[in-house]
């Protein structure tokens, strides 16, 4: 629901199911007067005490030149392969694999494959985390600009980059859609309540996969 207009940002609200630990959540999004960039806020009202995970979810148009943007990862501890397949008929990376590089992620059929230039020169839909991260940047060199994104990594300390190449055949995607998801999360993979609060790897790691919460908090 859109709220009335403060006169200096967007602001949105959605409200949750009543039986939900989480009773809202508030949006803004607020040009920056100083520079071509916006800060976006995100508030939570919680309605009883419990332990989730968190996740934002902006997607960003790549050109139609394959290859033609690059991902430039800030410093990040260690990268995860999925573990699992994504989309069987358009495999690509090893599963459950650590990576220390974008450059060299281990591949399922062997050796390592350039996964920082993007679109990627192949059908496929992935998943890759990066853990201990709080900055990226897309370089759109086929178009002549970069974006960066920067989050709170006390509150979101991993990165998931949904990399969808043409490799989901199912409405509505339908083998035609080409992004990149670049994701600050706190959970494993986006794999659900469950998995998040679980001592996954990644937990055990040193990686937060979820958050504790106490009714009546206002998370921002």
């Amino acid at each position: 629901t859109w709220l009335d207009d403060d006169g200096a940002s967007l602001r949105l609200t959605l409200d949750y199911p009543t039986a939900s630990p989480v009773r809202r959540l508030h949006r803004t999004i607020t040009p920056d007067p100083d520079g071509p960039a916006v800060d976006i806020g995100l508030s939570i009202e919680i309605a009883a005490d419990c332990r989730l995970p968190l996740g934002l979810h902006p997607t960003f148009r790549l050109p139609s030149v394959a290859q033609g943007a690059r991902i430039e990862p800030g410093p990040f501890r260690e990268g995860r392969t999925y573990p699992g397949t994504v989309e069987p008929s358009a495999p690509l990376f090893a599963i459950d694999t650590a990576f220390a590089s974008l450059t060299e992620v281990p591949r399922r059929s062997g050796g390592a494959f350039d996964a920082s230039r993007v679109p990627l020169p192949l059908d496929t839909e992935e998943l890759l985390q990066l853990n201990d991260i709080d900055t990226v940047a897309l370089a759109n060199e086929a178009e002549g600009y970069r974006v960066r994104l920067r989050w709170n990594k006390e509150h979101f300390p991993s990165l998931l980059l949904w990399m969808s190449n043409r490799g989901r055949k199912a409405e509505p995607w339908s083998g035609r859609h080409t992004a990149l998801g670049m994701e600050p999360i706190c959970s494993p993979f986006g794999l659900g309540p469950a998995s998040a609060r679980a001592d996954d790897p990644m937990a055990q790691s040193g990686t937060p996969t979820a958050r504790d919460f106490k009714a009546g908090d206002i998370f921002t």
